[in-house]
């Protein structure tokens, strides 16, 4: 009974440390981000605290859901 609760611990704390690590790049990547927005949005002549780091935030965090798609001539022509 002991080696199992040994081994739970070590997977609990190594759980708990892999957790940390992919929430300090998840915090890295929304700095990064921001950055990149605000250095836009003052290239574009706007204010650089137009859009909030909570709208930034949750846009990375939806990121990987996002798709992109290329029109195809047909549906150019659909559209019309």
């Amino acid at each position: 009974m002991l080696v199992i609760t040994v081994e739970v611990e070590f997977s609990f704390r190594h759980y708990v440390n892999l957790q940390k690590v992919y929430q300090a790049k998840a915090e890295a990547d929304v700095c990064a981000m921001e950055k990149h927005v605000h250095n836009i949005l003052l290239k574009i002549g706007r204010d650089a605290s137009s859009i909030s780091k909570t709208t930034i935030k949750t846009f990375c965090k939806n990121a990987r859901k996002l798709t992109v798609s290329i029109p195809t001539f047909l549906d150019l022509l659909c559209a019309l």
